[in-house]
């Protein structure tokens, strides 16, 4: 079955915009963190814990904050990270 005609007399492509895009677009960045200290993060004694630190080796929440930081923190214009 023919169900009608269409034309177009203009088409656009746009894109999605990414990380960059945002940035050079003035975007700002602002980091903040939070830390969940609930019990089902068991105790920081304990070395399955998130929170666990052993000598100058960061815990894994130490550790990714500092990670992200080192990332995002180029991006952050009053480098108050």
């Amino acid at each position: 079955k023919n169900y009608g005609h269409l034309e177009l007399s203009e088409a656009k492509h746009f894109r999605d915009a990414n990380f960059l895009d945002y940035i050079r677009g003035g975007m700002e960045v602002n980091v903040m963190y939070a830390i969940d200290y609930t019990g089902s993060n068991r105790d920081p004694s304990n070395p399955s814990s998130l929170h666990y630190i052993l000598g100058s080796t960061p815990s894994p929440y130490a550790d990714a904050i500092s990670r992200i930081t080192s990332i995002l923190a180029p991006y952050d214009r009053d480098q108050k990270i």
